[in-house]
């Protein structure tokens, strides 16, 4: 493979790109050349030099083979022509079996809820991935029906958002974030709300009634849940909703190829992460372990006498640290182009937007996703109101009308659980609620390994579990209620962890809603307006 027949990464094309990138660059085809040369220096009989077949039928005579079909042509197609996602893995059904009972998944919304750039076959762009499960006791009856959330008029559809993207020529997530153009989307014929939202850094983010506003890859769904206690009914109205938290956007950014002078080094680090992971799911399994050295720290590596596997080894790590310096340094750039981009501010703008209804049209519940709050530490879940008040100003309008009755951040499973709070879940009541019910959490995972809900974190990669129990003013346990944000292809496993721990604790109505990451198999199934009890087998 000569770098030299590529025309994004000619001296021409690169004399456009300004020093950060062609320093980068430079770096990234030094280190191409040493990752070939440390390649053919690998023992005879390394996996790595077998020849290999993908499941798309492409032929390849070595993983180095594989690297330069991928870096001349691509990733290949690993899903059958047209499909974006893998349905065998992000595929849900309506109904779970779980030990005799049956938990119920329903899909509320009836237009997307997502907009991504994921390659296949993880792409669920256009697709309704926030979804709500139930499970009700044989002696309760549950009712959910979707409700219109008057403030979503304000935000972006998913076929708006597109158009912005095709007028523009750029689908970079970071780059949807902010204000939709009028002529692309509008309210002129019912106008909804103004926004003025003062920047922390100076400035501010107007929005016109007119205007559309995109704070999210996601959208909200809205829903009403009743249920019978008894002789007793109960009814609350919920949102949720994932934020989309700043610290995924560096992520985003290998899922669209940037413009102007990102595009050549966006394609050489992309093409060179995607054959060089062993996350990938293309990646034959001859090549699965990558030749790596597992369990060596950078000091004993620093240290270790020359041997082919141990240079292997060291190219592949600056290789990811190369990998991951393009990514911090084009996120930045990217980031701080867009006003929008911070959490702060879309939180902001969030909460203006929620604030401006009548209370009455304010949802009970707000269970929110990758809520990220950085400046957030373990010591401040003692007095978390009060911090979040003054660490985020903007939330101050939402937190004198909700409490927050249980806040999650990720868990570092494989950090010795370590608390980031730039990605949280949180779980809001409304005030008023409180006159006649009380909430108390199901879980605390600033416990880190010690939290209630070790297996499932573990299972979910650490993301962001929020749970409460639903109590009358007695404490007699009502109802359980979940957001999470599931893991991809471990939904079902996350959904059935969570519904055994809540019978565990009471057999009441349980509820689990947010960001699943799957699709439902039948939804014109599950949009109802009906009673669910447990099924027996």
């Amino acid at each position: 493979t000569d770098p030299r027949h590529w025309s994004h990464w000619s001296p021409s094309a690169r004399a456009m790109a300004s020093p950060k990138w062609n320093a980068l660059m430079t770096e990234g085809l030094e280190l191409l050349e040493q990752l070939k040369r440390s390649f053919l220096e690998l023992p005879e009989d390394c996996q790595m030099r077998n020849p290999a077949q993908l499941r798309n039928g492409l032929c390849v005579d070595s993983w180095l083979g594989l690297l330069e079909h991928v870096l001349q042509q691509g990733a290949p197609e690993v899903v059958p022509s047209g499909a974006r996602f893998a349905l065998d893995v992000y595929g849900l059904e309506s109904t779970l079996e779980m030990e005799g009972e049956a938990v119920q998944v329903h899909c509320i919304a009836t237009e997307p809820t997502f907009f991504g750039n994921y390659a296949p076959p993880d792409d669920l762009d256009g697709q309704i991935i926030d979804l709500v499960a139930t499970r009700c006791p044989s002696s309760a009856r549950l009712q959910l029906k979707p409700q219109g959330l008057s403030f979503a008029r304000d935000l972006a559809r998913h076929a708006e958002v597109r158009a912005w993207q095709q007028k523009i020529g750029d689908t970079c997530t970071v780059n949807s974030l902010g204000l939709v153009p009028e002529d692309i989307a509008n309210l002129n014929f019912t106008p909804g709300v103004e926004v003025n939202l003062a920047l922390p850094g100076g400035g501010e983010v107007r929005k016109s009634p007119q205007q559309k506003v995109v704070l999210s890859d996601h959208l909200p769904i809205a829903f009403t849940v009743q249920w019978e206690d008894g002789e007793k009914q109960h009814q609350l109205f919920c949102t949720s909703m994932n934020m989309l938290a700043q610290r995924y956007l560096d992520f985003n950014f290998w899922n669209a190829c940037p413009h102007e002078d990102l595009e050549g080094l966006w394609q050489m680090a992309s093409r060179l992460r995607a054959t060089a992971d062993r996350k990938t799911k293309w990646l034959p399994q001859e090549y699965s372990n990558l030749g790596r050295t597992p369990g060596l720290s950078d000091e004993d590596l620093a240290v270790a006498s020359d041997s082919p596997l141990i240079n292997w080894e060291r190219v592949n790590r600056w290789l990811w640290r190369w990998i991951a310096r393009v990514q911090r340094e084009a996120s930045k750039a990217q980031v701080a182009g867009n006003s929008m981009a911070p959490d702060a501010v879309r939180q902001g703008v969030f909460v203006q937007l929620l604030m401006s209804l009548e209370d009455s049209e304010r949802p009970d519940l707000l269970l929110l996703q990758e809520f990220g709050l950085e400046e957030l530490g373990p010591d401040d879940l003692q007095h978390l109101q009060e911090c979040l008040a003054k660490q985020r100003p903007m939330l101050r309008p939402l937190l004198e009308c909700y409490e927050l009755v249980n806040l999650s951040p990720k868990l570092e499973v494989r950090r010795a659980w370590k608390c980031s709070f730039s990605d949280t879940g949180l779980l809001l009541a409304k005030k008023s609620l409180l006159d006649k019910y009380q909430f108390s959490p199901l879980n605390c995972a600033a416990k880190g390994q010690r939290c209630e809900l070790q297996q499932i974190y573990t299972a979910n990669s650490g993301k962001p579990i929020v749970g409460a129990q639903l109590q009358d003013l007695q404490g007699r346990p009502l109802a359980n209620l979940f957001g999470v944000h599931a893991e991809k292809s471990k939904t079902e496993e996350v959904l059935k962890g969570l519904f055994r721990f809540a019978a565990s604790i009471a057999d009441v109505p349980t509820l689990v809603v947010g960001d699943f990451n799957a699709v439902l198999r039948a939804p014109s199934q599950s949009v109802c307006w009906g009673y669910f009890g447990t099924a027996t087998a």
